[in-house]
């Protein structure tokens, strides 16, 4: 076990709702999955940190389960090709992914398939969505999904609700990111990201990182480490 003697322990922030408003074009692809069946599918990440700042995507991160609100169960590949047959969604590339660790009810963690599948939508008006979408063989709840995010900018998750939430400092990182660019041009926007990445894996070169990530407190324990 490693030791984490001399800092405090960390809990997890609960995610907040943001006002931001998500175009129905781009909410198309959630209507989508669920009229297949399958349960609880979100978007998530850098499309909706981009919205939020006012720049263009490159694509729309999403994700589902393999669990569908019929009450059968699929198997991850079944889920993909389910996705595949309606014409809608364009098959561009599709990629297995390593188990993923998943936070228990307090007994360590259980581990979760998944594969990745990117592909185009077509919407209503016949515009092209560029989807990057992870199938999970397990449901992750809005909540789960947002206290995964690697930092606070990319927690923000939106579902069928229309609700979006993040962490407490989404706006705040997603403002200064608005600021760096402005003012300083998106170099030093990635240079600080970059920096971030660097001091993390230097801190704890042994962890792997698709666990939550601890956010503020993951910062202050890595900061307080170097200067040890």
């Amino acid at each position: 076990m490693s030791d984490y003697s001399g800092f405090e322990p960390y809990t997890p922030v609960q995610p907040v709702k943001v006002d931001l408003h998500v175009p129905v074009e781009y909410r198309e692809p959630l209507a989508a999955l669920r009229e297949m069946g399958l349960e609880t599918p979100k978007i998530e990440g850098g499309f909706l940190r981009d919205l939020f700042c006012g720049k263009a995507f490159k694509d729309i991160d999403m994700s589902v389960s393999t669990k569908t609100w019929r009450a059968c169960e699929m198997s991850i590949d079944d889920a993909a090709d389910l996705i595949l047959k309606d014409w809608r969604f364009r098959e561009l590339k599709t990629e297995f992914m390593a188990p993923v660790k998943q936070a228990g009810d307090g007994y360590g963690y259980i581990m979760l398939r998944r594969r990745r599948l990117q592909c185009e939508f077509v919407t209503k008006a016949g515009n092209r969505l560029p989807l990057d979408i992870t199938i999970f063989s397990e449901p992750v709840s809005p909540a789960e999904m947002s206290l995964n995010a690697d930092a606070p900018i990319n927690s923000a998750v939106i579902d069928l609700s229309g609700n979006v939430i993040a962490d407490p400092d989404f706006e705040d990182h997603c403002k200064r990111q608005i600021y760096h660019l402005r003012t300083h041009g998106i170099s030093a926007a990635l240079e600080g990201a970059r920096r971030f990445k660097r001091i993390r894996d230097r801190a704890y070169p042994k962890m792997r990182f698709e666990a939550p990530a601890k956010s503020v407190g993951l910062i202050a324990a890595c900061v307080a480490r170097l200067a040890a």
